[in-house]
């Protein structure tokens, strides 16, 4: 990638041979792609330039090309209070006119200079080399003499990759071992092209299979996919991501690490179309934490009734020691047999973990327990919630609770803290009794055919 950098002097004919530029540099405000910014060109040439001469500047083009929308120009080195104008602008090559307006030279010879832009974009991807190496720079008279010249010795700062925003990465399972969906979420900096690619680098201990699939969610149409190890490729459609674009998408058979632990880092990336022969280039880049990874298990589980009498409202008691953190807002789910029901309002307490819980809610055979304010339970910590206003079943018998009757989540309602293995609690439920109000008989003459009439109140319903 060449770049050209002219300065243009009026002055009379020489017949001089044409002198050195030296020193030559090139400083950005900010060497993050895509950014808007300053740049400041720092040059010394041999020759005084008058008033009236020209800077001319090409900055890189394409692939990586820069973009010139300068509002302001200034400079160093040249003499007191002269104006910089852009006499002309093309792609990016910018003429800049500058003028004494006392007349004369505006530099004299072997005066170090600068001369600083505003409003200069950088290109929209990173560098992994200088980018845009100055190929000649070069001074001439309004006779087109040449006065000063410089070959190959100026280089454009590398480019480092902006930093995404909003990024996310969730699981469908934060279960240590399990097999899910993971969604991938965040915002570009800048775009990205037709054909580019997204990356997303796993951490150690979770791995993907070949059949998985990627499905989006928002902000751009993969192509195609591919896994090599931790490495997801994405490669985008015919269409180019604009900048500033909320993009989303799910990754089948994820498979978390087989042990638990704190979230690890999650490295996302977007890169130039990979075409044969060019250079390809990072565009944006960062790094989220992902989860953490569960036992998601509770230990000692039960659910024990203050009453079993059938069709007896009561209070249940329900223990569980979980394995992983219970954060602050989470939630319980208790699932009782199918023959409960539930009077109202119901309410319930809490001991072992701080703060209170909301009023329970019941859905079928669930009813949701929903803490409130408090601090996270930390793993290990014996909890009994009790929760009135559970009416047993109408018929005796044992009751039998599912093995996983009691799932914790977090407060997102979907993420598992952990679920019981075996719930001790299988119980009889006893009879109710029967109220006899009296018996009768019609006619009650000794040794006659009598109806008689025997009545009672039942404690519950009769099918």
């Amino acid at each position: 990638m060449t770049v050209a950098f002219c300065l243009v002097a009026k002055r009379a004919p020489t017949a001089d041979a044409a002198g050195s530029i030296t020193n030559t540099s090139v400083v950005l405000g900010t060497t993050t792609a895509g950014a808007v910014t300053t740049a400041t060109i720092g040059f010394k040439p041999q020759s005084a330039i008058p008033s009236g001469g020209t800077v001319r500047i090409t900055f890189p083009g394409a692939p990586s090309a820069y973009t010139l929308s300068p509002t302001a120009i200034s400079g160093t080195g040249f003499a007191t209070g002269t104006v910089f104008t852009v006499q002309s602008l093309l792609a990016t090559t910018i003429t800049v006119a500058a003028t004494n307006p006392g007349g004369g030279f505006v530099t004299t010879g072997g005066t170090a200079l600068t001369v600083t832009l505003n409003g200069v974009r950088l290109p929209p991807n990173a560098t992994t080399g200088t980018l845009g190496v100055l190929d000649a720079l070069t001074t001439v008279d309004a006779q087109s003499a040449t006065l000063d010249t410089i070959s190959g010795s100026l280089a454009f700062p590398q480019l480092t990759t902006a930093t995404f925003t909003g990024m996310s990465i969730s699981l469908s399972s934060t279960t240590k071992g399990a097999t899910g969906i993971m969604t991938v979420g965040f915002t570009t900096v800048n775009p990205i092209p037709a054909n580019g690619v997204v990356m997303v680098t796993m951490p150690a201990n979770y791995t993907a299979t070949t059949g998985s699939q990627v499905v989006a969610l928002a902000g751009f149409t993969p192509a195609n996919a591919s896994v090599a190890g931790q490495l997801l490729t994405i490669i985008n459609g015919s269409y180019s991501v604009p900048a500033s674009t909320a993009v989303s998408f799910t990754v089948s058979n994820i498979t978390n690490p087989s042990t638990a632990g704190s979230g690890a880092s999650f490295a996302l990336r977007t890169r130039t179309a990979t075409v044969s022969g060019q250079v390809t280039y990072d565009i944006d880049a960062g790094t989220v934490t992902g989860p953490a990874i569960l036992n998601a298990t509770l230990s000692g589980s039960s659910i024990t009734l203050a009453n079993r009498t059938a069709g007896t409202a009561t209070t249940a008691t329900i223990q569980f020691t979980p394995d992983d953190a219970w954060p602050a807002g989470g939630i319980a789910r208790i699932t009782f047999p199918a023959a409960f029901t539930f009077g109202s309002p119901m309410s319930a307490s809490i001991i072992g973990a701080n703060g209170s819980i909301q009023t329970p809610t019941v859905s079928g055979q669930v009813v949701t327990l929903t803490r409130s304010g408090g601090t996270d339970t930390a793993a290990g910590t014996a909890v009994t919630v009790a929760l009135t206003g559970v009416i047993t079943p109408n018929a005796s018998g044992v009751v039998t609770y599912a093995n996983s009757a009691i799932q914790l989540l977090q407060a997102d309602g979907t993420s598992v803290v952990g679920t019981s293995t075996s719930v001790v609690g299988n119980q009889s439920i006893s009879a109710g009794s029967l109220t006899t109000e009296g018996v009768t008989a019609t006619p009650n003459t000794a040794g006659s055919l009598a109806t008689v009439r025997v009545a009672f109140t039942v404690s519950n319903p009769v099918p």
